[in-house]
């Protein structure tokens, strides 16, 4: 470990870094300020949004003008009353709340304010290690080592502090965080590297154990043994911790694919592209190479372990950033950011003084200047099924790239499906017979005997549904994955039957929990529903009964995505030719129902305009 190392970067800092390039701030908040009470919080502004909570700015305001910054994280109204959900936000500060270390964002409360469960946290100054590396590749410019091997090095002690945290009566607690990846690594703008978002980690008295089903943490980050469904330990923690620091000195990803699906496998199969560590120094090289060994037997056998060799040869051109020199990085990469906030925080205070006046004053008006905040906001669009066809409401959200929540509800059925830049990525349904095991046995790939084998020894174990089913091998993986794709697949082709309900759609909001993006077409989807699912009853009545309506090709181009047979295509060739009859077509096609079932859904997606002779 001790071989020399050439050809190394000269170190490319110094303790007043500076960036002479501008960088430019677009969220200009200073103007928007609008504080909001929340219990013994004054909420400021929403800093993020994830699949189960809000997380806000705030400050808790005591007397005579104290007041402290934090963050509130808030679950979601529409899981607030999930037990499922909620168990799985109290163990997160439950889990967190015990952690008491430089290097752990720290819990300050658990609460909850108008059934609203919300978590009290320290508030972080700065970036999350995402976005600096976004930033970084943004600009042209590499991580300094130093910088590397100072995040490296704190991520290390925060998490063989947790590894190694025992209850009062000295009970190890084995906590697990699993989700090691550089969006829960905060990096403040005064050089602190602060460890965060414990919501799926693994701990002995974890209420909540894992919804069959789903697999838990970044596939980008997961070691072997998590994608194979072997048990883990904390060393699976070592392995993320390994991808983190790798990316950071190459710049570039550990692992990449066109899908998590495809990254999932090749973790299985071992097909990790080693050679993206050309041109490292050997020690350097030695410490990636064993924390990152498959074998969890073969890694690091504690953080600590990881730590300690990697101190060792963090001497000269590799020694660490100090704390005072990551501040000046991070502050002068996000430069503009930084001052904007300062500035948003001069408006606070001054608009807190304000406000604590009027309340020592016994002002009628002060509550008017926090207002409660309303137990859910309110939807992006909504409007009832029998008015807005599900199939254009869908074309619309893909058309738009958006993201966000749809639900749907037809009394007493409801299904929220979650869409990433207009796809489908998520659905939760409360029809029993669409939960992921009963899906398995209807499709034939397990036995109800062995769907409850295996469910009991998922309670016993607080191991997941798809770990036990890949350990035991009672579904093939492409099997499995081909499953979890099909199911979200179905359990939204269902809603084409609905001939009623009702719909919201909530901008922004993100699935519940971290699952795999499965590949799932909406065109293709709306294809489908359209052709095989929707009553042939219900597209009569909305073509309407005239024959004589033109069929007119709009100037939209039909995407490849949205396939055609070849007889559809000749249809749709006579179309771009000139305006059609409808009478027409059906004279010309052989298949009355399949004519009138690509008239309406070329009209609802817009490619097609009815008109009136």
């Amino acid at each position: 470990m001790a071989e020399a190392r050439e050809n190394l970067p000269a170190r490319p800092y110094n303790s007043l870094w500076f960036f002479p390039q501008g960088f430019h701030y677009n969220k200009d908040m200073a103007d928007k300020l609008q504080l909001r009470s929340f219990g013994d919080y004054v909420l400021i502004d929403k800093i993020a949004s994830g699949g189960m909570a809000d997380v806000f700015s705030a400050r808790v305001v005591g007397i005579r003008g104290f007041s402290k910054s934090v963050a509130i994280k808030r679950i979601h109204a529409h899981l607030a009353e999930n037990q499922h959900f909620s168990a799985m936000f109290t163990d997160e500060a439950k889990i967190a709340s015990r952690l008491s270390h430089p290097n752990i964002v720290q819990i300050i409360e658990l609460g909850e304010v108008e059934s609203r469960p919300f978590i009290a946290m320290e508030f972080v100054s700065g970036r999350d290690l995402y976005h600096v590396l976004e930033r970084l590749t943004a600009i042209g410019e590499p991580c300094p080592w130093p910088m590397a091997v100072r995040i490296a090095l704190d991520l290390a002690q925060a998490l063989h502090h947790a590894h190694e945290f025992r209850s009062p009566n000295g009970q190890a607690q084995s906590i697990i965080h699993r989700d090691v990846s550089p969006r829960n690594v905060l990096v403040s703008f005064s050089g602190e590297v602060k460890l965060t978002d414990f919501g799926i980690a693994r701990a002995s008295d974890r209420e909540e154990h894992t919804e069959p089903g789903q697999i838990k943490g970044k596939v980008r980050y997961m070691a072997p043994e998590v994608a194979a469904g072997r048990e883990i330990d904390h060393r699976t923690d070592i392995f993320s911790l390994g991808i983190v620091f790798a990316e950071l000195l190459t710049m570039k990803p550990y692992r990449t694919g066109p899908n998590d699906i495809a990254i999932l496998l090749s973790i299985r199969e071992g097909r990790d592209d080693k050679k993206r560590f050309d041109g490292l120094p050997l020690d350097m090289l030695y410490i990636l190479q064993r924390a990152l060994n498959r074998d969890p037997d073969g890694r690091y056998p504690t953080a600590e372990a990881f730590r300690a060799d990697l101190a060792s040869i963090a001497t000269g051109d590799l020694a660490p950033m100090t704390v005072l020199e990551l501040g000046h990085f991070i502050g002068g990469l996000f430069a503009d950011e930084n001052a904007a906030e300062r500035r948003r925080q001069a408006q606070v205070d001054r608009a807190l003084e304000r406000w604590q006046k009027r309340q020592s004053q016994g002002s009628s008006t002060a509550a008017m200047s926090s207002p409660s905040i309303n137990s859910a906001s309110p939807p992006t669009r909504s409007g009832a099924l029998r008015e807005t066809s599900l199939a254009g409401l869908l074309g619309d959200l893909h058309r738009n790239q958006e993201t966000g929540r749809l639900d749907l509800h037809r009394s007493p059925l409801k299904k929220s499906i979650f869409f990433t830049g207009g796809e489908p990525v998520f659905v939760i349904s409360n029809v029993e017979k669409e939960a992921f095991g009963e899906y398995l046995v209807t499709a034939g790939l397990l036995t109800p005997a062995d769907l409850a084998r295996i469910r009991k020894q998922s309670e016993l174990g607080n191991l997941q549904l798809v770990d036990l089913l890949l350990r035991s091998k009672a579904v093939a993986p492409n099997e499995l994955y081909q499953s979890l794709s099909a199911q979200v697949r179905d359990r939204i082709l269902d809603l084409f039957t609905w001939s009623d309900g009702t719909f919201e759609f909530y901008t922004g909001e993100r699935p519940p929990e971290a699952g795999m993006p499965l590949n799932i077409n909406c065109l293709g989807l709306i294809h489908d529903g359209v052709m095989e699912q929707i009553p042939l009853a219900f597209i009569r009545k909305a073509i309407g009964s005239n024959r004589k309506t033109l069929v007119r090709r709009s100037i939209f181009t039909i995407p490849p995505a949205l396939s055609f047979s070849g007889r559809d295509q000749r249809l749709m060739q006579s179309l771009e030719a000139q305006t059609r009859s409808l009478d027409d077509l059906l004279h010309d096609q052989s298949s009355e129902e399949r004519t009138l079932r690509l008239v309406y859904l070329l009209s609802e997606l817009g490619f097609v305009e009815l008109q009136s002779p």
